[in-house]
């Protein structure tokens, strides 16, 4: 069932307002840029009509105090699955920008739509207190859909997407009209802290336990890392014959190292590259 949200003035009994659409397809996006707080208080505007790699524009691009980028696309004319399929794009695309792009974007956003006069850093700074150098810039993304509203289906697909940890949301905004007076509603779809969490958990990557593993089946098969220092491969058995390897090294396991034997007695059983000793594990 698609989620709706009304307006009602209070008063010796309750008036209900009636929505009014947005003359100028713009304007919304112009009051984000003038207050993102509209949207959420807790993030930074750095960049609005962003061109991306492959010539499409991103509506709109904020961080939030974790330096999570958020992909912001208005529905205007499109449709709501179109809309979504479109800001799932342009995160592909985000997910791969450097630091350096993205105050490349900022300084972009800030001299065309006159943003002031401080630098990424500063402004980062000003708005959540931290400096930017203390976070991981873009070390994940959320994407964030604003309609007035969204059909069924397309709330379904949002709420599976986020069921698999991708972060995506929509801000439900309304104009509603009173007296000659306009008011913009806004409403979650998701909680906007449940979005972000899912944005660091889905980023969130094991540490390296600094070793390198080759692993032979047949002899002369050789598959996987091969050793950075050019050592030759353990000796090779009559063709097509088993080889037997067993070791015990260290090894990360669910997040933690200790001790852990390897061993095979199978036709695939594998042999070993250890880095820190240096050696085939035999």
């Amino acid at each position: 069932m698609a989620i709706e949200h009304g307006m009602w003035r209070i008063g010796s009994a309750p008036f209900k307002l009636q929505p009014v659409k947005i003359e100028n397809e713009n304007l919304l996006e112009e009051l984000i840029t003038k207050d993102i707080s509209i949207l959420n208080d807790g993030w930074l505007l750095v960049g609005r009509q962003v061109r991306t790699g492959f010539d499409k524009f991103i509506d709109l691009l904020a961080v939030d105090a974790d330096g999570s980028l958020i992909v912001i696309e208005l529905k205007r004319h499109r449709t709501p699955r179109d809309v979504v399929a479109q800001a799932i794009d342009y995160a592909s695309w985000i997910e791969g920008l450097t630091d350096s792009k993205v105050i490349e974007i900022y300084e972009a956003f800030r001299t065309q739509y006159g943003a002031g006069e401080l630098s990424l850093d500063q402004a980062f700074e000003k708005r959540f207190g931290l400096r930017l150098g203390d976070v991981e810039l873009n070390s994940s993304h959320q994407i964030v859909v604003v309609a007035a509203e969204l059909d069924a289906s397309t709330e379904r697909i949002i709420n599976y997407l986020n069921d698999k940890a991708v972060p995506v949301n929509a801000v439900f905004s309304k104009v509603f009209e009173d007296e000659g007076r306009q008011y913009l509603s806004r409403a979650w779809m998701i909680d906007p802290g449940v979005t972000q969490e899912r944005a660091a958990v889905a980023s969130a990557k094991e540490p390296w336990n600094n070793e390198y593993y080759v692993s032979f089946g047949k002899a002369g098969a050789a598959t996987g890392k091969t050793p950075a220092n050019g050592a030759s491969s353990p000796p090779a058995e009559a063709a097509g014959t088993p080889i037997h390897w067993a070791c015990s090294m260290k090894a990360t396991v669910s997040g933690s190292t200790s001790p852990r034997p390897v061993t095979s007695e199978s036709a695939s059983s594998p042999a070993l590259w250890s880095a820190p000793t240096n050696s085939w594990c035999r």
